[in-house]
């Protein structure tokens, strides 16, 4: 058992820095497509 929960431990560590990069992907596109559309009306 004790080793379950260890793996699930570092599973949940991995979803956890799974999720931050994803959601840093996700704002760095939102800014390029932000960026492209401001200089497209300018």
């Amino acid at each position: 058992m004790g080793a379950h929960m260890e793996s699930k431990e570092s599973d949940d560590m991995e979803y956890i820095s799974m999720s931050i990069i994803i959601v840093v992907f996700s704002g760095l596109i939102m800014y390029g497509l932000l960026m492209l559309v401001f200089l497209l009306v300018v």
